[in-house]
């Protein structure tokens, strides 16, 4: 489906965890749902960086431009003085992103269940160093669930179109779901109505 339908479903998924949170023991922290919202959203268009055409693929591509140049600068500036600890991550990111590439739109790279819950955690990772240091405190936790929330729903909207997703793979190799609607047709229009609904669910639950 297209980004404003992702951009709408990850706002509902963030409000439905919200509710959740609420009704469970487990309410957000008011002062962090901007963010907790913004991730949700961001989350829900990540799968289509594997797109360059896409909102996301489009930017994702010059930074990923940049980073690499900026990982060349470094080498030749520093030579054999910089640390090889310091290239592992970017090194890391620009090899997923280039396997994300290679294997094409909703490959087992961006539409599975894998890189939902690697997501996730690097999620509840990154926010836990950069906030306290501690791993699983509220505040990280609660951004680990409105990404998986997010991207969940982006998985959830193109399983929903007829070519599916390949969301259990590698147990199941063929793409699944209901492959009901046709992307820009007037159930995505649906979809993006409904999703905005359920978003301000909050606001009455």
């Amino acid at each position: 489906m297209k980004a404003l339908a992702h951009m709408a479903a990850g706002l509902a998924s963030v409000s439905v965890a919200v509710v959740i949170g609420k009704h469970t023991g487990h309410p957000f922290d008011p002062a962090g749902l901007p963010l907790y919202y913004a991730v949700g959203v961001g989350a829900a268009l990540l799968p289509d960086f594997d797109h360059c055409g896409s909102t996301i693929g489009s930017g994702l591509k010059t930074v990923m431009l940049l980073l690499s140049l900026g990982m060349i600068g470094a080498i030749v500036v520093m030579g054999p003085a910089l640390p090889l600890a310091r290239l592992t991550v970017p090194l890391a990111v620009l090899a997923y992103y280039a396997a994300a590439m290679l294997g094409g739109h909703r490959s087992p790279w961006t539409h599975s269940l894998w890189p939902l819950l690697g997501g996730t955690v690097a999620t509840i990772v990154l926010a836990s160093w950069l906030r306290t240091g501690q791993l699983w405190v509220d505040g990280a936790l609660d951004l680990g669930i409105a990404f998986a929330a997010g991207y969940g729903s982006h998985l959830l909207l193109d399983s929903c179109t007829r070519y599916g997703v390949p969301l259990l793979w590698p147990w199941v190799s063929r793409n699944v779901g209901p492959r009901l609607v046709t992307t820009g047709g007037p159930a995505e229009t649906v979809a993006v109505t409904l999703s905005l609904v359920v978003a301000a669910a909050p606001l009455v639950l």
